[in-house]
């Protein structure tokens, strides 16, 4: 029977201090937050666009304009910034109040 005996040596390594963050945690939480608000709404335009090709006579006027509401929207979303605190707040109140409306609306009443 052998025997194997590890012989380590344990040496301090100097790390790299470490950077401070560059936003919070509510920044962040935030930040998700009116993205979600953005792909709500990009969802309802999406359904919108499908209800309407699905009718017999589509509106293309009506079609443009929400293929171009989708276009501005996916934008907004791709081009908001975790560090705009105003832009994250105005996108969350805007949006997040379209979201509001549009549920409310589709909710069954109460009995």
């Amino acid at each position: 029977m052998s025997t194997y005996t590890a012989k380590s040596e344990l040496t301090m390594i100097e790390l790299p201090a470490i950077a401070p963050p560059r936003w919070t945690q509510e920044q962040a939480v935030a930040f998700e937050a009116a993205r979600e608000c953005l792909g709500h709404v990009i969802a309802i335009c999406v359904a919108s666009i499908a209800d309407e090709e699905t009718k017999a006579s589509p509106d293309a006027e009506r079609l443009a304009e929400l293929e171009t509401e989708l276009a501005a929207l996916t934008a907004k979303r791709r081009e908001l910034k975790l560090t705009d605190a105003e832009g994250v707040a105005q996108v969350r109140a805007f949006y997040g109040a379209q979201v509001r409306s549009y549920r409310e609306q589709r909710q069954p009443a109460a009995a």
